[in-house]
């Protein structure tokens, strides 16, 4: 921005008279959801969750369609609000580590953060003044150790909020293979793939002659044009070493709405969360890319409102955007061809892991892991304002 304020939109509600911002919680949750009522994938009437001063939940309920330049509203059971603008204040860092009962030093934080992002995680990680963190690798589930004391990381995160798509999709899914390798131009640069062992198309099977038209990825294998052409359509992986290249898109339906907000439901043997994250997904009925018509789907999941918990949701948010959370394919229950689960989620309170739901111990790295697998880790967050 320049170092130039930007204007965004402000929800207010009516108390006793008086115009009062909605708390900063709500807020990219009501700005979200009027944006997909307003483009016809959401509803009107919402119920909004948030909290009263003394910390208990509130649930208030208003209608976007009664939304006026004043008022969103007169009667008795709907909330008058409105939207006006104001100026954006800079977001916070995304991730505060603790060590004990202080956030770390500016030059540990630096340092803790690079290790939370770095693939694979580490078991410890050294301090500048030579203080070993140990237990780093399950940092968000039983903290780690540092001299006796306990590291956290805290995530500065709304617990409500929505991502509307597509006007939220993740970056450019159509950047050019040319950005990832390059043609081979002469018949020479083809006879040298010989040498290497590489002078078979991994796609078609075939070998590279002179004459073809051929590709060579920065991981160093090569293939026909036109083969690694269709094949980066479908995934941006190199089909001999699985190498990703930019970021990987998904078939999820392209218009839909992922929202989440807190509440006290209690999830079966999880005593580190006092309250939930309930998410909902939303796919209207329409057609797929290749023509095929697809159900309607509206998936509800739970997370834990704690370290873990926040970390999947961010996560989770990157899957939305960039299609990867879901995919496409027959429902179990009916054969019903429409969304399917792509990253595995926990559409249950309880049951356990055969029952989708609580208590599943190895859920939140297993969860890493296929989030990984779709090329989603914790370095696609925006950890830094």
């Amino acid at each position: 921005m320049d170092g130039q304020d930007e204007a965004v939109p402000v929800w207010e509600q009516q108390l006793s008279g008086m115009w009062v911002a909605f708390k900063d919680d709500c807020q990219p949750y009501l700005e979200k959801t009027y944006q997909a009522f307003r483009q016809g994938v959401g509803d009107a009437r919402r119920l909004v969750t948030t909290t009263d001063d003394d910390g208990s939940l509130l649930k208030l309920s208003l209608d976007f369609g009664m939304l006026s330049s004043k008022t969103a509203g007169r009667s008795t059971d709907i909330l008058p609000i409105r939207r006006r603008e104001a100026v954006e204040a800079a977001a916070p860092a995304l991730a505060i580590f603790h060590i004990g009962e202080a956030a770390a030093g500016q030059h540990d934080q630096r340092t803790l953060l690079e290790s939370w992002c770095t693939e694979p995680r580490v078991e410890t990680v050294t301090l500048a003044d030579g203080r070993l963190v140990q237990g780093f690798k399950e940092l968000e589930l039983y903290g780690a150790q540092c001299n006796g004391e306990l590291v956290q990381v805290c995530l500065s995160t709304s617990n409500m909020g929505s991502v509307l798509m597509p006007a939220e999709l993740d970056g450019n899914p159509d950047a050019p293979i040319t950005d990832f390798g390059s043609d081979l131009t002469s018949p020479d640069e083809i006879d040298k793939l010989a040498d290497e062992d590489n002078q078979q198309c991994k796609i078609c099977l075939c070998d590279l002659e002179r004459e073809d038209h051929c590709f060579k990825l920065l991981c160093g294998h090569a293939f026909h044009g036109e083969c690694i052409g269709n094949w980066f359509a479908r995934k941006r992986r190199c089909p001999a070493c699985t190498r990703s290249y930019g970021k990987l898109y998904g078939s999820q339906p392209l218009q839909g709405i992922m929202e989440w907000h807190p509440e006290i439901t209690e999830l079966e043997v999880h005593p580190r969360a006092a309250q939930a994250i309930v998410l909902q997904f939303k796919f209207p009925a329409g057609t797929d890319e290749d023509g095929q018509e697809y159900i309607a789907r509206e998936p509800w999941c739970y997370l834990p409102d704690d370290a873990a918990g926040l970390v999947l949701l961010e996560l989770y948010k990157v899957a939305f955007r960039r299609r990867v959370m879901f995919g496409f394919g027959p429902r179990l229950r009916d054969g019903a061809f429409g969304a399917t689960f792509n990253i595995h989620i926990k559409t249950r309170t309880h049951g356990g892991s055969v029952g989708h739901g609580y208590p599943d111990d190895a859920y939140f790295l297993r969860s890493l892991e296929e989030l990984r697998s779709n090329g989603v880790t914790i370095s696609d967050l925006p950890l830094q304002s």
